[in-house]
């Protein structure tokens, strides 16, 4: 038992010792050393070429004036980070610096990432990491997760774009804003691997109606919307071909128009089925052309769920519906 229970304390120690050394990323020396190390040049050149004083350093780099003044001793720190790669990014911030009288601190900010991704990738602070940590020596994390966020960033501009568009599309229908349903409406549109409604985008606060024009609070954003992303998400089990989804009034003669414009209509009847995703998950199948319509209940509206490819190909099924559709 004894053995048993010394076996345990050293599984535990060894457990934790290990995760420790796993809590070590890169961002450990860009906060210690890279970041230190390009104020303090900025510091150095300011205050002794250009004779600034303390304060206006410190209020330029949002710093005090006691950080301030220590840069001459974090310049003789030894870091291992490539002096001229420091010097090459705090020479190119102080000309900004000296030759901007409204300092945009996003030119900042994509400067410093910007240089600081390119060190992370078999840079200076990719080989400092490495060299800090012997057990990391082989490691190819930064250049693995930079490949996949730049075409997943290309991606998401897309969708962005898409929805941008789709809005300046419903804009211009005439008469849609009849076609707005009293709980408002959105226009959301998924990543090609969306798996969550984090990787959805729409607009937030939904689109709404004021003085018969159709108006979004925000740009679209992911992560913005629940309900019509989680229809989106379950409806993409389906057919991983639709990528867009809104809703619309549910109206009079709504099926004959829809059946004209070529769609195929699910009824949803709440007295058999609890919410849509529920209803959904009873499709055999859902194809491109396809509408839900939630007939609705107590307190709840009924609505015509549409689908796209993309929110574009939406928009320009609403304009289709809406075309048919007598809303004078």
């Amino acid at each position: 038992m004894f053995i048993n229970m010394l076996n345990t304390i050293y599984n535990i120690e060894y457990k934790y010792k290990y995760i420790g050394e796993t809590l070590r990323p890169p961002c450990e020396i860009v906060v210690k050393t890279y970041l230190p190390q390009i104020r303090a040049r900025i510091a150095k050149r300011l205050i002794e070429e250009y004779n600034w004083k303390p304060s206006e350093v410190a209020r330029v780099l949002s710093m005090s004036s006691t950080a301030v003044l220590k840069y001459k001793r974090i310049l003789n720190m030894e870091t291992g980070l490539n002096r001229d790669f420091l010097e090459n990014i705090s020479d190119k911030l102080c000309e900004i610096i000296i030759s901007s009288k409204n300092i945009d601190p996003e030119i900042f900010i994509k400067n410093i990432c910007l240089n600081c991704m390119y060190a992370r990738i078999n840079g200076t602070i990719c080989s400092i990491h490495r060299k800090t940590y012997p057990y990391l020596s082989s490691c190819t994390v930064c250049s693995q997760i930079f490949s996949k966020i730049s075409g997943l960033s290309v991606e998401m501009s897309q969708v962005i774009y898409s929805l941008k568009e789709a809005l300046k599309i419903v804009k211009g229908i005439k008469y849609f804003y009849k076609l707005i349903p009293e709980v408002r409406t959105n226009i959301v549109m998924a990543l090609k691997n969306a798996k969550n409604i984090s990787e959805v985008a729409g607009f937030p606060g939904r689109i709404t109606v004021i003085r018969n024009n159709i108006y979004a609070y925000h740009e679209p954003e992911f992560g913005a919307s629940k309900h019509l992303a989680s229809i989106l998400l379950k409806i993409r089990e389906k057919n991983r071909n639709i990528l867009s989804c809104t809703c619309i009034k549910y109206m009079p003669n709504i099926e004959k128009v829809l059946m004209k414009s070529g769609f195929k209509i699910h009824y949803m009847d709440r007295n058999n089925f609890s919410n849509i995703e529920e209803f959904i998950d009873g499709l055999k199948e859902f194809r491109e052309n396809d509408v839900i319509i939630d007939l609705g209940g107590k307190g709840i509206e009924p609505v015509v769920y549409i689908f796209g490819l993309n929110a574009i190909d939406l928009a320009k099924r609403l304009s289709i519906i809406s075309r048919y559709q007598h809303v004078k």
